[in-house]
């Protein structure tokens, strides 16, 4: 089993969950605006075993960090370089959030990935609008139940379909389909 996880502020309401259930559909929870999305993420781990979690959200801090080198980066790793993601540093409390849950969790056996819905997203030929509109979301849902031909429920934001996407990154992982950018010593991103 593998999870997909779309990480946002603590109190944010943007936090979403995505896992498959039995009967071949995706189940996908968001957290509530005021809930402390780490505790929700856990509350919805336990009891849980997956063998992948993918996180949208960074899982480590550039090389600088942790070792001397001739002309340091303190602000990209070489994969948010490579993929034009933001800094780990931009998203500060976000990313030691991440960092602690993946250690948590690797502690409980979970392997845990840092993904990038947006990666996957640029990498695909033909895909409908993404994160655009609102109205976007129906004919993008439509796409990704076409796509891993399976059920999801209604989507209300991109956080949800961004956890669906990670949960496909994920997925991809698994299989080992899915495709790593950066530098192993820094920290990887799939997509």
């Amino acid at each position: 089993m593998h999870i997909g996880i779309d990480f946002g502020a603590k109190l944010s309401g943007t936090t979403a969950i995505c896992m498959g259930v039995v009967g071949g559909r995706l189940e996908v929870t968001c957290s509530k605006k005021g809930q402390d999305a780490d505790l929700f993420l856990n509350a919805a781990l336990k009891g849980k075993a997956p063998a992948t979690v993918c996180i949208d959200a960074p899982l480590s801090l550039p090389l600088a960090y942790r070792q001397a080198q001739r002309v340091p980066d303190f602000f990209y790793r070489e994969a948010d370089r490579q993929i034009k993601a933001m800094s780990p540093l931009f998203l500060g409390g976000l990313t030691a959030r991440a960092c602690r849950l993946a250690h948590e969790w690797s502690k409980q056996g979970f392997s845990v990935f840092e993904g990038y819905p947006g990666g996957l997203i640029k990498s695909l030929k033909q895909v409908p609008e993404y994160k655009t509109t609102k109205a976007a979301l129906p004919p993008f849902q439509a796409f990704l139940e076409t796509t891993l031909q399976t059920s999801i429920p209604e989507l209300n934001s991109w956080h949800e379909a961004d956890a669906v996407l990670a949960w496909w990154i994920g997925s991809r992982i698994e299989q080992q389909a899915a495709t790593s950018i950066g530098n192993p010593n820094e920290g990887l991103i799939w997509i």
